[in-house]
């Protein structure tokens, strides 16, 4: 009897691990790496390269980033993406990460396959100071 509870506690702790695992990785769609974007000071909002736009890959309503480093007076950052019109995801505060965070979209903006996108940034904190972020984002 021991043995069976066993070999089924093992089997269960494989197959959480490998979805824990799954849901964990990195994306699979190619990441767009952005370098030293500055965050200005006074939580003045900042965006990747406009004269290089990004489209959404996929239909999902969500994109993936990931600070990779900050340098300057600043820990956190606040990521979104942006239409070039308007936000169309919730924001996400995050500092220095391994793995990547989940930007959602917001529910009433239809946000398809091919849109130009773009990502916005910020420092977290209302600061005089004007530090730098790199990072990968993947507009799904």
């Amino acid at each position: 009897m021991k043995k069976k509870n066993f070999v089924a506690l093992v089997a269960s702790l494989m197959l959480t691990s490998n979805a824990v695992v799954a849901f964990a990785s990195d994306p699979t769609t190619p990441d767009r790496p952005f370098t030293n974007f500055r965050l200005y000071a006074n939580k003045v909002n900042n965006y990747t390269n406009p004269s290089t736009p990004r489209v959404k890959q996929t239909y999902h309503q969500y994109s993936y980033v990931k600070c990779t480093d900050i340098s300057g007076n600043t820990d956190k950052v606040t990521f979104w993406i942006d239409n070039y019109d308007k936000q169309v995801s919730y924001d996400v505060h995050t500092g220095i990460s391994n793995s990547f965070s989940v930007i959602r979209y917001l529910p009433n903006i239809n946000t398809s396959k091919g849109q130009k996108v773009r990502l916005g940034m910020e420092n977290y904190y209302y600061s005089i100071e004007s530090p730098f972020v790199s990072g990968l984002v993947d507009y799904e």
